[in-house]
């Protein structure tokens, strides 16, 4: 986001604001659901690397998603 300590240097991603409410996901639309977004390439286990979440946990998180 243009501060010195950016891992990814001109990567600028979308606001979270209203992505429940696209018809497709991710820049190739390959993922139909917030749920497949973040059980497939953008899996927190694999972003974080703090482990997978529990059922739970991704079903309040995309709650939380649906609320913006």
């Amino acid at each position: 986001l243009g501060v010195p300590g950016d891992a990814y240097k001109g990567f600028n991603p979308p606001s979270l604001i209203g992505a429940y409410d696209r018809l497709l996901y991710l820049h190739d639309g390959r993922a139909r659901s917030l749920e497949d977004v973040l059980k497939g390439p953008h899996n927190p286990a694999k972003v974080t690397g703090r482990g997978e979440l529990t059922p739970l946990e991704l079903k309040n998180l995309v709650e939380y998603l649906k609320s913006l």
